[in-house]
Formats: structure tokens, C-alpha cells, sequence
């Protein structure tokens, strides 16, 4: 009889493990079926895994914030605060718990209780630069339109088209001129959809050399998106965008149209535990340009172009305040004339410091180009440092309507050593620039 009893025991207590595993794998699988859905923006279905895996465990906190992750997605923001609120986490799962309180809360208008929500998530520095993105948001007050300019002058030791055109060499101020425009078209509870345009010229007070003065137009929609790839968390930048430049490349007096340009560039900045910050960068151009219908032995500049990099920040602590900033990159142009066909690789750096209301900076930049197709064997090594100090122009002022305003000067050398020696130069660049924001 006792055997009888052991052994019936010994069943059932094994037909309720296999049934707990069971439950468990199945949660499991659920759990790990919504991440797949939220990985690719299918939030609906994500929410119907998590339904799934909430009626085995109902109870289950982790599966629980999952759930209010996917309500926010979906601006269901009545239903996350509701789950949220009820939630009783410690340690890292209660200040993810503040952080999307403070979502929900600024997705309901209740600005509030969303930045009191989101500055408890930025002291844990796994949600510092994500809830200081949205107390940036919070704090431009729902504002959706964006006016900018920049005006200055400089100095060019040589004014040159680096890139393009040498159509002329020489030296002389200059006077720069930069207007842009953005509307923030539809903003999500993860992502943004911006359209935007911007016009920048030149304007070289030596006629001589006023062939280097080129005048350049973009028409851009920006979508940036919250997505969490390689398993982890990353700022998406997709950037479609149109370019059209205008030179006098004919010598008339006028600018003709020298180039357009139809860019997609993408670049995911990978959100990590520490004020540290990396990110990929990939950039698509195709260039339609001048031939010799414009100019005599003009190079022909239309082809296909592609950048690969990397690019990592460094901030001070906020998750809003640069301390350094540098990138490498891969750049291939697969421009139709033999002049234009270049690989280049690239380093650029920018070092932040404050000292008496001024915002200092120091740059660098090295790279490394070579020209397989050049009319004469021509590899090109590029040296550059530059310095730039920024401050309000309220506190040279002290008036109120200063504080949109902004004051900045730049100096820079170059140094362009090249097997073709007709391309060897020195080039020291002087400016100083008015700059201007406004948000509506």
C-alpha cells in the first residue's frame, strides 16, 4: 500500500513538473516571439504574444512591463499608465518603470508627471541619454517648426573646390551665408518624420577668384526611430535627401548647374549603459554632373558613391552635453570621369571643453585618398586642425532677445600633400559667424 502511494506521488509530482516546464517553455516561446515582432515595428502582434504569455503567468512583472512597453508603442498610454502604476519593481526594472511612465505621461500632455517620471530614470545611467532625449523633447514645449541661419565672414588662404571643380586658386574674404528650415511632420511615441530645406552660399568680395563661390540647396526628410538590433538598444537616423549645387564654372557671371545629388544616409547610435555612445554609419549617393558641354575638360562627376563608418560620442554625464565626438569612415566614389574616381579614408575628431561661458572646441581630421583613374599617378594625404569658440550672444548683451542668438569664430589649417604636385597646398581658413535659432 505505501508503495502504491510513493508511486502515485512520484506521478503526479512528475506530471506537475513536466506541466510547470511545459507552461514555462511555452511562456518562453511567446516572450521570445514578441521581442522578434517588436524588432521589426509589428507592436500588434507583440501585444498578442504577451496576451498569450500573460494568461500562464499572469503575475509575472517582467512579462507585465513587456506588455506596458508594447501599450506605449501602440499610444495606448491610459492602458501602460494603468499597468505601469501597478507594478511594484526594484533596482534597474523600476527606473525602466519611470521611464516609460514618463513616456506615457508626455504622450497624454501631462508634461508634469512625465518629467518628473523621466528625471528618476536619468540618474541610472542605462536610461540616462534615453530620458534625457525626452526631457530635450519636453522641454521644446511640443514645438514643430524650426528656423535657423547663419551668417559670417572669413578669411580662405586658398579658395579651392576640394571635391569638385579647381576653378580657381587664389585667396580673399569671403562672406557665408547659411538659412534652413524644419517642420517636425508627425511625431510617434518611438519615431519622428521630419521635412526640412536649407540653402547655404558664397560670396567672395575678389572678383578673381569669386569662381570658388558656390551656392548649394537640400531638401531633406529625416525619420528617426527607436529600434533595438544586435541586442541593443539604438537612435535610428534614416536621411533622404535631395542636393543641387550651382558654380560659374563658365565664367560668365552666372552659376550654371554643376551637380545633383540623391543621398540616403542611415545612422544608428547605440544607446549603451555609460554617457558613451556608438554608432554605424552607411551613405548611398548617386551624383549627376557637369560634362564638356559646360566647360572644356571638365570632370565628369556622375556616378554612384558609398560611405561606411563608425562614429562615437562621448558625454559629460547628461546625455545632452558633448565632451568628444569622432568618427572613421570608408568613402568610395564611383564617379564616369577619371579625375572624380577616388577611395578615401577618413578620420575627423572634435574635443569639447567650457571655460567662461564659452564653448571650446578642437578639431581634427586625417585621411588618406587615393585616385586609381587620375590622368597621372595621384595619391593624396590630408592633414587638418582647427579650433572654434562658441557663446550667447545674450552674454556679451545681457538683453533678452540676444538669447536666440549665438556667437562663433573659427580657425583652421590644412595641409594637402599629393604625388601630383599640382595639388600640394597650405590652406588657413579665419571666420566669424552670427548664428540664429528659433522654434514655433
Amino acid at each position: 500500500m505505501m508503495k502504491r502511494i510513493y508511486f502515485l506521488a512520484v506521478v503526479i509530482s512528475s506530471i506537475l513538473v513536466l506541466t510547470f516546464q511545459a507552461r514555462a517553455s511555452k511562456v518562453k516561446d511567446y516572450e521570445e516571439a514578441a521581442y522578434n515582432f517588436m524588432f521589426f515595428g509589428d507592436y500588434k502582434s507583440a501585444g498578442a504574444m504577451i496576451s498569450e504569455a500573460l494568461k500562464l503567468k499572469p503575475n509575472d512583472s517582467a512579462l507585465r512591463l513587456t506588455n506596458a512597453k508594447v501599450l506605449v508603442a501602440t499610444k495606448d498610454y491610459d492602458g501602460a499608465i494603468s499597468e505601469l502604476q501597478s507594478l511594484s519593481l526594484s533596482g534597474d526594472d523600476n527606473d525602466e518603470k519611470s521611464l516609460f511612465l514618463g513616456i506615457s505621461f508626455m504622450g497624454k500632455g501631462n508634461f508634469d508627471e512625465a518629467q518628473k517620471n523621466l528625471m528618476a530614470a536619468q540618474i541610472n545611467p542605462k536610461y540616462q541619454i534615453q530620458a534625457a532625449n525626452y526631457l530635450k523633447q519636453l522641454s521644446q514645449g511640443g514645438k514643430k517648426l524650426k528656423l535657423g541661419f547663419d551668417f559670417g565672414l572669413n578669411y580662405d588662404s586658398r579658395i579651392i573646390d576640394e571635391e569638385l571643380l579647381s576653378t580657381t586658386d587664389g585667396s580673399g574674404g569671403r562672406l557665408f551665408m547659411r538659412g534652413d528650415l524644419s517642420y517636425i511632420a508627425k511625431r510617434f511615441s518611438n519615431a519622428q518624420l521630419s521635412i526640412g530645406a536649407e540653402i547655404i552660399t558664397l560670396y567672395s568680395f575678389d572678383d578673381d577668384v569669386s569662381l570658388g563661390d558656390a551656392t548649394v540647396a537640400r531638401l531633406r526628410a529625416p525619420y528617426q526611430r527607436e529600434l533595438s538590433f544586435f541586442g541593443k538598444n539604438h537612435d535610428f537616423v534614416l536621411d533622404t535627401r535631395v542636393e543641387q549645387v550651382w558654380l560659374d564654372i563658365d565664367n560668365d557671371g552666372s552659376k550654371e548647374d554643376l551637380l545633383r545629388s540623391f543621398v540616403l544616409n542611415s545612422i544608428a547610435m547605440q544607446k549603451t549603459d555609460n554617457p558613451s555612445q556608438f554608432g554605424y554609419r552607411l551613405e548611398l549617393r548617386y551624383d549627376d554632373g557637369v560634362d564638356d558641354s559646360l566647360k572644356e575638360g571638365a570632370n565628369e562627376v556622375t556616378g554612384l558613391g558609398l560611405t561606411l563608418g563608425g562614429i562615437w560620442n562621448q558625454f559629460k554625464g547628461s546625455g545632452d552635453d558633448l565632451l568628444w565626438t569622432a568618427s572613421a569612415y570608408l568613402k568610395m566614389s564611383m564617379a564616369g570621369g577619371e579625375n572624380m574616381k577616388y577611395q578615401r579614408l577618413g578620420i575627423n575628431y572634435i574635443y569639447y571643453l567650457s571655460k567662461r561661458g564659452f564653448q571650446l572646441g578642437l578639431t581634427g581630421a586625417l585621411r588618406y585618398t587615393m585616385f586609381p583613374d587620375y590622368l597621372v599617378d595621384r595619391n593624396d594625404s590630408y592633414f587638418s586642425v582647427g579650433a572654434l569658440a562658441r557663446k550667447k550672444l545674450s552674454d556679451w548683451l545681457g538683453a533678452d532677445w540676444a538669447k536666440f542668438f549665438a556667437t562663433e569664430f573659427n580657425a583652421s589649417y590644412t595641409l594637402n600633400e599629393s604625388s601630383f604636385d599640382l595639388r600640394d597646398y597650405n590652406r588657413v581658413i579665419i571666420s566669424a559667424m552670427l548664428k540664429g535659432q528659433w522654434k514655433f
